[in-house]
């Protein structure tokens, strides 16, 4: 907490998705998804920040990398609501570059697409944002999806175990109970912490379990990282470009559908250039619970219920009813007020406590 109360962190978030496979047609941070005040990702990941810097005493910078398809759009939402609190002085957009599909033949198509969440190094650093940040003395830039509203955008743990360990990287993982999830895997290989994506590991050996019944390769990654901001300046020295990975897709332009090549830059490629990554595994149900389409939202918000639980559970000391509720996100990050306040007490009846 040291590290963020004296400023050393930033946060980069990764915003530049539409809601498309959400049935929404807006930027997919400005979907609503907490189960009582329906509020969306953005203003979730927002009062979460407010309240942290409450505690600190500190303002914390952000960036949201976002898209030419969205820009426009989340720029409107977040002027509309204030920003949920936080100062505009505060926040960076980074409109991350397109990419253009290629046809069968891998050749250039007029159809373009964002390139990935690895392309916010590339914005960081024409945009002159990391040299702004590490002149301010920011020396760690911590990195979330929008999409995931466990995610802690400044997890002091993670700043805490790269300090320890002296690590140009750390990465946020889950314990994995499902062998078939759909997740990047972490492995040590050729020496160093990577994601293999789960489509590059075989069946058999995503399936295996030690003596003990646990899976052989038990975590698996939130895509929640934090950098040195060191290390990111030492790669644009050296004018690092992440690779590009292409899969096959099905597009639809207006009235037609077909098969083109998406190609997309990955921030897991960052691991192949530290030479030590600092990885801290946490509970899936209290960081992960990633939004990708509709038949999410009922794990996401059980999630959520069952955070606000255990939170509430632990401050109060008092064992709550099984019912649904939702906490204001001061409880995230209470102050001594707050705790006298609630010490003892029961959940009220009210679905929403502030």
């Amino acid at each position: 907490m040291r590290i963020i109360q004296k400023g050393k962190a930033g946060c980069i978030v990764l915003a530049g998705g539409l809601g498309t496979r959400l049935g929404h047609k807006g930027p997919k941070g400005t979907f609503p998804v907490s189960l009582v005040k329906k509020k969306t990702l953005f203003q979730l990941l927002f009062e979460r920040i407010y309240w942290l810097q409450k505690k600190c005493g500190s303002t914390l910078p952000l960036a949201l990398l976002v898209s030419s398809y969205n820009q426009e759009m989340t720029v409107k939402f977040l002027k509309k609501y204030q920003y949920f609190g936080l100062k505009p002085s505060q926040i960076t957009f980074l409109e991350q570059k397109n990419i253009p599909y290629l046809n069968l033949q891998k050749k250039p198509l007029a159809l373009v697409a964002p390139n990935g969440n690895g392309g916010f190094l590339e914005e960081a650093i024409e945009s002159g944002l990391l040299d702004r940040w590490a002149q301010k003395g920011i020396e760690f830039i911590y990195m979330v999806p929008i999409d995931n509203p466990l995610a802690d955008p400044f997890d002091a743990g993670l700043m805490d175990a790269m300090m320890r360990s002296e690590s140009d990287v750390g990465v946020k993982a889950f314990n994995r109970d499902d062998p078939d999830e759909k997740v990047g895997i972490m492995v040590r290989e050729k020496g160093k912490v990577v994601v293999k994506d789960y489509t590059a590991i075989p069946l058999k050996t995503l399936h295996a379990k030690d003596a003990k019944g646990t899976l052989k390769y038990p975590l698996g990654n939130t895509g929640c990282y934090c950098f040195r901001t060191s290390f990111l300046q030492k790669l644009a020295q050296r004018k690092i470009k992440l690779p590009v990975h292409w899969v096959l897709k099905e597009v639809q332009q207006g009235k037609k559908t077909f098969k083109a090549w998406k190609g997309e830059m990955f921030a897991l490629d960052l691991l192949n250039y530290s030479d030590a990554t600092a990885v801290i595994s946490y509970p899936k149900e209290t960081s992960f619970t990633p939004l990708k389409s509709r038949c999410d939202l009922k794990t996401m918000r059980k999630n959520l219920v069952q955070r606000d639980r255990r939170i509430f559970e632990e401050l109060t000391g008092k064992k709550t009813p099984q019912r649904s509720f939702e906490l204001s996100a001061e409880f995230l990050y209470p102050s001594l007020k707050l705790i006298k306040q609630w010490k003892g007490k029961s959940l009220p009846p009210r679905k929403y406590i502030d």
